[in-house]
């Protein structure tokens, strides 16, 4: 509920500290709905700016209860909805020949938190180097540093590695990280890149 985590008190300066928290999504919807003239133009907004442009038919986001939408989590769609919102960001904001996304807005999502440790970038996770040429090494070193992926709840990933034009959707439930994604990532990888 974006009510509740607008009074939450600020523990860092901006900035300084980084720490995933989805109600700072919840917020920013919040934000977003005081620019839409109605609650209806709001609520309409998603499907007709993105979702029937990238063809996403199954695709509902649900809303606090005070109507804004959740944004950090309870959306949902098919697998093959999925995919097409991570050929959205593969193909760097255009899709079926249409750009959707402002030009730059996928490389500006990509962009690392510097206090994030490599891992998080504007709502994305990164794939991403944490020191530029220091000591430490991305998470994934056998996979591409551009890998960008949208975590769900208990196992549900959409990910994106541009370079090879690949997207990976999985809907599955695992609890406490009982699935090894690096894994699925690197095999998938290796079938759709190796010679035939």
């Amino acid at each position: 509920h974006a009510a509740v985590q607008a009074q939450q008190p600020s523990e860092h300066a901006p900035g300084t500290t980084y720490r995933y928290a989805s109600g700072t999504t919840n917020l920013i919807c919040r934000e977003l709905r005081r620019t839409f003239a109605s609650d209806a133009e709001y609520w309409a907004f998603p499907r007709t700016a993105l979702f029937q442009r990238l063809g996403m038919r199954s695709a509902v986001i649900e809303t606090d209860p005070s109507g804004t939408f959740v944004g950090s989590s309870y959306g949902f769609a098919t697998a093959r909805d999925w995919a097409r919102f991570g050929m959205l960001y593969a193909q760097d904001g255009v899709f079926a020949g249409e750009r959707i996304l402002p030009e730059g807005w996928v490389t500006a999502s990509a962009a690392l938190t510097p206090t994030s440790d490599g891992d998080f970038g504007r709502h994305l996770w990164l794939n991403a180097d944490p020191d530029g040429e220091g000591p430490r090494e991305r998470a994934w070193r056998d996979l591409p540093a551009n890998l960008v992926h949208m975590d769900g709840h208990e196992g549900q990933y959409v990910c994106v590695m541009p370079t090879e034009q690949i997207v990976v959707v999985r809907l599955g439930c695992a609890k406490r990280g009982g699935f090894d994604l690096h894994g699925l990532l690197r095999r998938v990888r290796d079938a759709c890149t190796q010679p035939k």
